[in-house]
């Protein structure tokens, strides 16, 4: 951790090992945190920095390295409020339960919790399997199943409260991170909530990725946070380099004597991670509904499901109202717990095909799954294979504005998927 009253250079997360450490080392240890933090205080990227730097004075041999940010699925039940979870690996001289016994009372020296948060942190010699993490971004989990995964693998656990904060982080921990990560720079202010006296104009020059960090809109910027805790400002980028420049200046940007330090984590924000695929289907019933959303019943080929465009998805909902019965469409979202599909990025197929409207005029309604398409008015049946949709030509995909996406939605043109893992 830098102290950046004083000291401006860039912070180095992966410094290179002294032949006196190689000598010194003896265990290597994966931390996992989650859950600490409440709607009015506390932030958990803020707890393990000041970890960090508190375990670096009771052990000044230690190695830390690959700090992780780590989002998990944005529908989870009770989730904070960007459901991340932190992780880090750990050199050190200290035995596994030497450093258990010493993470454990700094967190209890923590106390008090906010009410709504339940703290945990996990202690593991190995990194846990990547199942852990594609579980906890993609869908619900029971935090009591991971529990006994846990205790099967011999994990060291602090979980005071209920088990809820292991899902996250045991997420931050098992994230395999080997084929799509971004960076994130998070400054963090001292203790008595220093204003956010941020020179906006200063932040935007040396912001490397304005679009995502939204510091061309007008009004407010998303990476100045409006709520009380404890971050200044965070700025993400897909290269870490690009970073590199905004150390230096940090005193210029943070114009009162109210910084504390600054991180850089690297996370899956940006990955899609949370997305199982694209989906494509037939438009069997379009509803606009109140508040302006959008619902879709769509005949995948092997089931009718519910796909939602929300009002706050911008071009993704303007397309879905226009959308009739027979259109042929492609989307990626959030798969809900009763099945619904959550619509991120939406487009339609532009057919000039004269199967889209019966010989007779009359339009064309679902039969039922996978049984092709009937005329209202005529009756005659169209087998799915006559839907000449290879004459068509599909729309660019439509996405929410840049600052109503989700944490883990990637930027660029989907589908950007890292289905293979």
């Amino acid at each position: 951790m830098q102290e950046c009253d004083s000291l401006w250079s860039q912070p180095v997360d992966y410094p290179l090992r002294s032949a006196h450490f190689e000598q010194v080392i003896q265990f290597m240890v994966w931390l996992g945190i989650d859950d600490t933090d409440g709607p009015e205080r506390g932030c958990t990227t803020d707890l393990i920095d000041r970890l960090i730097a508190d375990l670096s004075i009771h052990d000044p041999d230690v190695y830390i390295s690959d700090v992780r940010l780590v989002r998990c699925w944005p529908m989870a039940p009770q989730r904070t409020r960007g459901n991340g979870a932190v992780a880090c690996k750990v050199d050190t001289t200290l035995t596994i339960d030497e450093i258990s016994a010493w993470v454990i009372e700094w967190f209890q020296g923590q106390e008090p919790w906010p009410d709504e948060s339940s703290p945990a942190c996990i202690l593991s010699e190995n990194q846990l399997h990547p199942t852990l993490y594609w579980n906890a971004v993609r869908q619900y989990v029971d935090a009591g199943e991971v529990l006994t995964t846990l205790e099967t693998l011999g994990a060291n656990i602090w979980a005071p409260r209920s088990k809820r904060g292991l899902v996250g982080a045991s997420a931050a921990i098992a994230w395999p991170g080997t084929s799509d990560w971004s960076w994130e720079l998070i400054a963090y202010r001292k203790e008595g909530g220093a204003y956010r006296d941020i020179d906006t104009e200063v932040l935007e020059k040396f912001d490397p990725d304005p679009d995502w960090n939204g510091t061309r809109q007008k009004g407010r910027f998303l990476c100045v946070p409006n709520t009380p805790c404890p971050i200044l400002f965070g700025l993400r980028s897909r290269e870490r380099e690009a970073l590199g420049d905004l150390g230096s200046q940090l005193q210029n940007i943070w114009g009162r004597p109210g910084l504390r330090s600054w991180r850089i984590f690297r996370s899956n924000q940006g990955t899609d991670d949370h997305l199982y695929g694209v989906t494509s289907g037939v438009v069997i019933d379009c509803e606009i509904i109140r508040g302006g959303h959008v619902r879709l019943v769509v005949d995948t080929g092997e089931e009718h499901v519910v796909w939602m465009a929300f009002r706050e998805g911008g071009e993704v909902v303007q397309l879905a109202r226009n959308l009739s019965t027979g259109d042929s469409i492609k989307g990626v979202g959030l798969v809900t717990q009763n099945g619904d599909l959550h619509l991120e990025s939406l487009r339609t197929l532009k057919t000039h095909s004269t199967n889209q409207r019966c010989e007779c005029g009359g339009s064309l309604t679902s039969m039922g799954t996978g049984q092709g398409r009937r005329c209202r008015r005529c009756r005659r049946r169209y087998p799915l294979v006559e839907i000449e949709e290879e004459k068509g030509e599909w729309s660019e995909w439509s996405r929410p504005p840049s600052d109503r996406r989700r944490h883990l939605s990637r930027r660029g043109e989907p589908p950007s998927l890292n289905l293979s893992l």
